[in-house]
């Protein structure tokens, strides 16, 4: 005999699970049109500000304390041959743009708003919305994380770049904050 009970839950389930989905796909909508509606209306500066030590797994962004990398806390900025490479994947995410690999060229794909920046592993040649850029300093992987110069990548997505030789540290500024909006309610 069929338990009537069990079909019911099972059918309230994935009803409730069928309802779930929707509702998540709802909520990522009404967000993608928040950000619309935030992007047209009045406006409030952010600046980013980003700070690295050469050795020290630990950055600043905008004062807070982070690893640079939260699975491999071993990763650090490095200088080889006189040129400061980091671990770009938290810097990226930090400036608010995203990291793309493809492991076949060993080529990193950086995104920042309509910017794109391709750099290519031991290549030193990099480029910045298809304009090809001669580097001082060619990418590298290092423990298996990928290294690459900071300043033309900070720079080319419109941040300053200072140094401080005392102290070995790194400080990325948004020269040019974008600005965020807000709808007064």
């Amino acid at each position: 005999m069929i338990n009537v009970k069990k079909i019911v839950l099972l059918i309230l389930i994935v009803l409730g699970a069928v309802i779930g989905v929707a509702a998540f796909a709802m909520v990522i909508s009404n967000s993608e049109s928040l950000l619309t509606i935030n992007n047209s209306t009045e406006s409030s500066q952010q600046v980013t500000e980003i700070s690295l030590q050469v050795d020290n797994p630990v950055m600043y962004i905008n004062g807070r304390e982070q690893y640079i990398d939260v699975e491999e806390r071993g990763t650090v900025p490095v200088i080889i041959n006189g040129r400061t490479l980091v671990p770009i994947r938290a810097v990226i995410e930090a400036m608010g743009g995203t990291v793309g690999w493809d492991g076949t060229a060993q080529t990193v794909i950086l995104a920042r708003g309509d910017d794109i920046i391709k750099l290519t592993i031991g290549s030193d040649t990099a480029y910045f919305n298809n304009t090809a850029h001669t580097l001082d300093a060619a990418p590298v992987i290092v423990n298996d994380v990928t290294m690459l110069p900071i300043r033309f990548v900070a720079e080319s997505f419109s941040f300053k770049v200072d140094w401080d030789a005392s102290s070995s540290t790194i400080t990325i500024t948004d020269s040019n904050p974008r600005q965020t909006k807000e709808k007064k309610y």
